[in-house]
């Protein structure tokens, strides 16, 4: 099956409006087209703002799309309208049943709380200092050309991070598992850098993040990786101090509802460390 990803424009926004800083950094958008299959961004008949010429010759080679949601009403352009548009997005994606899709949403929420969303515990899988991308310079097309001709490698990483996910959600009282999929994620990010370092176009490394549903696991997931020796950090900062590798932290966070309940991925390729810290 596909996967998709549902992003957003950055935006900030309190009890009383919002403020567009920007549609999305030239870096990111090319980590989401080298990884993902399709790339959805929500939109509005009330609000419609672009995402530039970028996101424009994605939608023209196919990868990427605007989901529009019609809102009737009035509507103040507050936190809880863009937490509804998001959430309404990601529904209607995921009901078509086209692709697997995740959230990584630049949404920053200001003194909202929505009885649609509520507060537990959540597991962060960290890849830090690990993935090679291409800089935020690197044409498009270029970069939709590597992502075909390197294919295998890149679909064969990103099946590995799923898979650790779930080995570490569904069987984490068997610790040799979740360390033979560790070392397989390694080779195969080991894989991918190397191939990236192939390509005549320049290339950074940057923190990657999945955040996993723990509720109901933690009593298995926390023993698991403690009896590994992996870090198992209260925030995401102190895992980071680790230095580059795998890392898991814990914190306490809000998710909406309407989220799959087994994997609430987020997109582990849409965070460079700046933002983790």
């Amino acid at each position: 099956m596909k996967k998709g990803l549902l992003i957003t424009q950055d935006i900030t926004a309190g009890n009383s409006g919002f403020s567009l800083n920007q549609p999305l950094s030239p870096q990111k958008l090319r980590q989401y087209a080298l990884f993902w299959d399709e790339i959805a961004c929500p939109q509005s008949n009330i609000f419609h703002f672009g995402m530039g010429p970028d996101y424009e010759y994605l939608i023209e080679a196919g990868i990427a799309k605007y989901e529009t949601v019609n809102f009737s009403g009035s509507i103040r352009g507050d936190a809880k309208y863009w937490i509804e548009l998001q959430e309404a997005a990601f529904q209607k994606l995921t009901m078509r049943d086209e692709s697997k899709w995740s959230l990584a949403s630049e949404v920053k929420s200001l003194g909202m709380s929505s009885p649609s969303q509520h507060a537990h515990s959540t597991l962060c899988l960290h890849l830090v200092d690990s993935i090679k991308v291409f800089t935020g310079d690197v044409p498009l097309a270029e970069i939709l050309e590597f992502k075909q001709r390197r294919h295998d490698e890149l679909i064969e990483f990103r099946d590995s991070i799923d898979e650790l996910v779930e080995q570490t959600i569904f069987t984490a009282d068997t610790s040799e598992a979740i360390k033979r999929q560790i070392r397989k994620v390694e080779r195969d990010l080991n894989e991918v850098n190397r191939v990236m370092s192939e390509s005549r176009y320049p290339t950074l490394k940057t923190c990657a993040t999945n955040v996993l549903t723990a509720d109901g696991v933690l009593g298995l997931v926390a023993p698991a990786l403690l009896a590994m020796e992996l870090p198992l950090e209260s925030n995401v900062k102190t895992a980071l101090a680790i230095g580059s590798g795998i890392a898991f932290s814990l914190y306490k966070g809000r998710h909406t509802n309407v989220l799959p309940r087994n994997l609430k991925q987020y997109a582990y390729v849409a965070h460079a460390r700046k933002e983790l810290i």
